[in-house]
């Protein structure tokens, strides 16, 4: 892997050159400060092993010089722990954005991943960046709270959403499928709520009200996003019902 790299450019003292490494060198850098490094496991093991490439000074080809050929660390036996081996392909990704669509699991798309070739050492860690990339992309410049009133608007949802006092902030959000409604207006004896606790970043309340058909089946009433565990957040969310 490439470690540092420069390009000579119209700065005076600027050289066209790339340091390669292995990818297990350098040491594990705490991305937070309460995380206690003993308990954490990196890759990374120090390995001094260096290359560095430069071109020659009429630009036909390079040269490579070995500043270190040393490795502290026994050789893989596999490539599965290699991130670099375990990229996705332009075809792999194509089928991961199309399952996505589809909502289909991330273990069953790696699954059919692995079925397609049996040389592939993908991880899921891959599949889930994958994914996030491909959201983030369909999202465009709105905010996840953007992007759920959008797709409430495409799907025709009857919705309706509260704000907190004198703000534009939101406070709660009351959605359901228009066939709920009617599920609801034929089977309305029974109802179950309950609540689902940190169930995204933004540790919201999700309000789940289920009903029961005259079989005995379950049903899917409506949901309800609740910033707070208030009776006027209760109030607002049945009022909706």
């Amino acid at each position: 892997m490439i470690l540092r790299s420069n390009k000579a450019n119209e700065k005076q003292g600027r050289k066209t050159f790339a340091l390669l490494g292995y990818e297990r060198s350098g040491q594990y850098r705490k991305y937070k400060l309460e995380v206690d490094v003993s308990i954490t496991s990196s890759r990374k093991c120090g390995c001094s092993f260096k290359l560095r490439d430069k071109p020659i000074f009429n630009g036909d080809g390079c040269v490579l010089k070995v500043i270190c050929s040393l490795h502290n660390h026994t050789l893989s036996e596999t490539l599965v722990s290699h991130p670099y081996v375990g990229r996705l392909k332009s075809d792999e990704h194509a089928l991961v954005v199309d399952m996505t669509k589809s909502q289909v699991r991330s273990a069953n798309v790696l699954l059919t991943l692995k079925e397609n070739n049996v040389d592939n050492v993908t991880k899921i860690k891959k599949l889930y960046n994958a994914r996030y990339t491909y959201k983030i992309s369909v999202r465009g410049p709105r905010t996840e709270m953007q992007q759920l009133m959008v797709l409430r608007e495409c799907d025709q949802y009857i919705h309706w959403s509260s704000c907190h006092m004198s703000s534009e902030i939101l406070s709660d959000l009351f959605w359901t499928q228009p066939y709920s409604k009617k599920l609801l207006n034929a089977f309305h004896i029974v109802l179950l709520m309950d609540n689902t606790y940190k169930i995204s970043k933004y540790k919201w309340l999700l309000l789940e009200i289920v009903g029961v058909t005259s079989t005995g089946f379950n049903l899917s009433i409506a949901f309800v996003l609740l910033s707070n565990e208030c009776e006027n957040n209760f109030v607002w969310a049945l009022e909706k019902l």
